[in-house]
């Protein structure tokens, strides 16, 4: 985890078991709403839909622009109308290129919705200088067998130190990392 938030630039990095766990563990972070639209792209993967429907969301495909990325123009046109039932933005960098994220970013902080970065297929990728999956509140990978880097099965996700916390609550059993000896830690997660 600090190797690749070195080589990143994050702040902090969380190791999962996979690049779909690493979505769905970080849009768990975010405390999005159920029933509320995660905005994506329909060229990716499949574990993207199937991150964002598991935890109850709906996923929104809109067109692609000519980067074959998220068309920043439908991004404006849907949120003008859609914003408040939208928890996120959920860009994908496809085959190592990234799309117009920095204009995806512009737009989602207009209307204060978070970005988070799927960035399964491109590790190690750049725009204006700074490494993908940094662009957003938070950045997810995937060390799966066809991926740029591989162990596997694995995957990543990449954000600030709070958000990488909130992260660990769903990703461990509810545990938090804050004890010395694990078996003394409580969960943060506690039941009704």
């Amino acid at each position: 985890e600090e190797a690749f938030s070195n080589y990143l630039g994050s702040e902090e990095s969380l190791l999962v078991s996979s690049g779909t766990s690493a979505i769905r563990v970080a849009l768990q972070a975010l405390n999005v709403s159920k029933g509320s639209y995660i905005i994506t792209q329909p060229f990716t993967f499949i574990a993207t839909f199937e991150a964002i429907l598991d935890i109850g969301c709906i996923p929104v495909a809109l067109p692609l622009d000519s980067s074959l990325g998220l068309s920043t123009i439908h991004l404006e046109e849907f949120l003008k109308e859609n914003y408040k039932r939208t928890s996120a933005i959920m860009p994908v960098h496809m085959l190592g290129e990234a799309c117009d994220i920095e204009k995806i970013c512009n737009i989602a902080k207009k209307y204060n919705i978070p970005v988070i970065e799927d960035n399964c297929e491109a590790l190690g990728g750049s725009f204006k200088d700074k490494m993908l999956g940094n662009w957003g509140q938070l950045g997810t990978y995937s060390f799966d067998y066809g991926k740029i880097i591989t162990s596997g099965e694995g995957g990543l996700i990449t954000g600030s130190k709070k958000d990488i916390l909130s992260a660990y609550r769903h990703h461990d059993h509810s545990h938090q990392k804050n004890a010395e000896n694990r078996a003394q830690e409580m969960p943060s997660i506690q039941a009704l």
